[in-house]
């Protein structure tokens, strides 16, 4: 495995993850992206870079304990540095009652999540959009 430093996502990494989202996610998703992008949390949401190149990154919305995305750069999927994203995610999560998600209705990605806590709600098609909402209920761990 790649040795990789995760840090907080700042506005400086704009440029270099709208650039690798356009690469991972489609044209109807891409839309939504900057107003995504402002509403995230500086609290939750997570870079990772390898020599300079972002290669995941996370952007949650505190007012709705959301993880919009989770984005794998293609060349470094399958290597658990989406699993490691998440994971640190959750972890600063903890404080949350429940965090929600909407996935592609992939198996392979409902049941990645699900390895995580994460049960479907509902399944939908928005937007132009197919999906699946997903929620974690967990037990609150106290931020003191």
């Amino acid at each position: 495995m790649l040795h990789i430093k995760i840090s907080p996502l700042t506005w400086s990494d704009y440029s270099a993850c709208r650039f690798m989202f356009e690469d991972v996610f489609d044209l109807v998703t891409l839309q939504y992206f900057w107003t995504d992008w402002k509403s995230r949390s500086e609290k939750h949401s997570y870079i990772a870079k390898y020599m300079d190149t972002v290669i995941v990154f996370a952007l949650v919305d505190d007012t709705k304990n959301t993880i919009q995305y989770i984005c794998v750069h293609q060349d470094f999927q399958k290597q658990r540095i989406g699993t490691l994203l998440l994971e640190k995610v959750l972890d600063s999560m903890s404080d949350q009652r429940s965090i929600h998600l909407v996935t592609a209705p992939d198996k392979r990605l409902v049941e990645w999540y699900g390895k995580y806590g994460f049960q479907i709600t509902k399944n939908y098609y928005e937007r132009g959009y197919v999906g699946s909402d997903m929620v974690r209920r967990q037990r609150c761990r106290s931020s003191t």
